[in-house]
């Protein structure tokens, strides 16, 4: 299975991504949306990760629950693809990102809290699909396409 994600927004809040899971026939049988942080030169807890291709696992934690670990993302580690809605605005329950550097997933870009800063929708559900669709793994490969 494989996960292309296009990179197409990026500001100096966040990064908003459009992505499409294939099965191994190279079916489209999911599409999401992703926000991320912003490119800071791949810096610790602030930064996306590189443009590239990565293999990425399922994963358990007691934070995050079920989701998935992007794996090879050296020197940076722990890039996990999970649930939130809020990078480049705040999350009111906590007053901070939902991201230090991982992929949020979600249904459709919204502005949520309405403070004019781009959220996701319905991010649980999404995961919850990827991770039924694609209970093993897949391949990534983000590919920055500029608008």
């Amino acid at each position: 299975m494989k996960v292309v994600l296009k990179r197409f927004k990026f500001d100096e809040k966040q990064v908003q991504g459009r992505a499409v899971l294939y099965d191994d026939n190279n079916n489209k049988i999911l599409e999401f949306v992703t926000l991320e942080r912003p490119w800071l030169d791949n810096r610790k807890n602030i930064s996306c990760i590189p443009a590239g291709v990565y293999k990425v696992e399922p994963r358990w934690s007691p934070r995050y629950g079920n989701h998935f670990i992007v794996n090879d993302t050296y020197p940076r580690e722990n890039i996990l693809f999970h649930i939130g809605n809020y990078i480049g605005s705040k999350n009111p329950k906590t007053g901070t990102s939902d991201s230090d550097g991982c992929i949020l997933v979600g249904t459709e870009f919204v502005d949520i809290n309405r403070d004019g800063i781009i959220d996701i929708s319905a991010s649980k559900a999404k995961l919850k699909s990827l991770l039924k669709l694609a209970p093993k793994g897949f391949m990534l490969e983000i590919l920055d396409i500029k608008e």
